[in-house]
């Protein structure tokens, strides 16, 4: 929405923003707009009953049906700053909604409706020791934010991950695919992860795991048949025999010891790795499928004698290189 002008469809103002970016990355002077102090306000929808039940007040008299709130009607929404919740109250079920006004001017003075309670906050944008009115950001803070916000389909020079004190051009982050998830859409809960009443998408996302794909053999196994026994016997306790058979695929692990070799094999499989894998068994799936770990049926792993690197050589007719990996101690 221009608060410059509410009646005004263009984006000029938008590209008025990236040249005030611009000019204050190469030192020179850039006029912001007077409306930055406003109140940063999102026009949402009405998608639920919940919602509709908030902004339609009872009344002696029924309005006319064209004077109602209705499903899918515009309201106006405000994002909270993160210092300006009011004292004892939940963070993620805090959500102030408003009936639809394109008067900017009105904005601070109306009362917002807290969507899960129906109490009733005042707003301001502006610090303050009295805890009554909600903290809400303004433009000023969404731009100040958006100068430094991290972005994750970009690379910075170094080729890591864009971070908040990354700048200048910027590469795209190169994606390796390790393993497919199956995600159904059942929710209809994104627009409030998008509105900041839910925190994470994880809340909202339905993710379902094909019970024929066996992770742990394809990118677990081959891992550990690159370790030592003695090491998998030393921090696992169990007997060598039980170790192989696992390794050879002839006795699937306990629940407590597939957590344990899948951690080992997560340890040894970023010790290869030049980038910061969080999760186990992806840090395990990078390593094998960048032929990092091909030790599946096959092929053979060898060690030398020595301290040496170990030899993963593929079976003949197959067009995979041998590759040398450095083993640890």
């Amino acid at each position: 929405m221009n608060l410059g002008d509410p009646e005004d469809q263009s984006r000029e103002w938008i590209r008025h923003q990236w040249e005030v970016i611009v000019l204050k990355d190469l030192g020179e002077d850039a006029s912001f707009p007077d409306w930055l102090s406003q109140p940063a306000v999102s026009r949402e929808t009405a998608t639920s009953p919940v919602m509709l039940a908030r902004l339609a007040p009872k009344r002696r008299k029924r309005l006319p049906y064209s004077d109602r709130m209705k499903p899918m009607n515009f309201v106006l929404g405000v994002h909270i700053h993160p210092l300006g919740y009011p004292p004892n109250v939940d963070r993620t079920e805090f959500r102030l909604i408003a009936p639809f006004d394109r008067d900017a001017s009105k904005w601070l003075r109306m009362p917002w409706i807290e969507i899960h309670s129906g109490r009733t906050f005042a707003i301001t944008t502006e610090p303050n020791a009295d805890s009554r009115p909600v903290r809400v950001k303004s433009y000023g803070d969404v731009f100040a934010d958006y100068l430094t916000h991290p972005e994750p389909k970009s690379a910075s020079v170094d080729g890591n991950p864009c971070s908040r004190s990354d700048t200048g051009l910027l590469d795209r982050l190169p994606v390796f695919g390790t393993r497919v998830f199956y995600t159904g859409k059942e929710s209809n809960r994104y627009e409030d992860v998008e509105n900041e009443e839910v925190e994470s998408w994880e809340d909202v996302r339905s993710n379902f795991e094909d019970p024929r794909q066996n992770d742990f053999g394809r990118f677990v196994v081959p891992i550990l048949k690159l370790i030592k026994c003695s090491d998998l016997i030393a921090e696992t306790g169990k007997g060598e025999s039980q170790l192989k058979a696992v390794r050879n695929g002839r006795k699937k692990p306990s629940l407590t010891l597939r957590d344990q070799l899948i951690s080992m094999a997560a340890r040894y499989a970023r010790s290869h790795l030049e980038e910061a894998i969080t999760h186990d068994i992806d840090a395990c799936a990078a390593f094998v499928m960048r032929g990092q770990g091909r030790s599946t049926k096959g092929f053979r792993v060898r060690r030398d004698a020595t301290a040496g690197p170990t030899k993963i050589e593929a079976p003949p007719g197959s067009h995979d290189l041998e590759m040398t990996v450095k083993v640890g101690s």
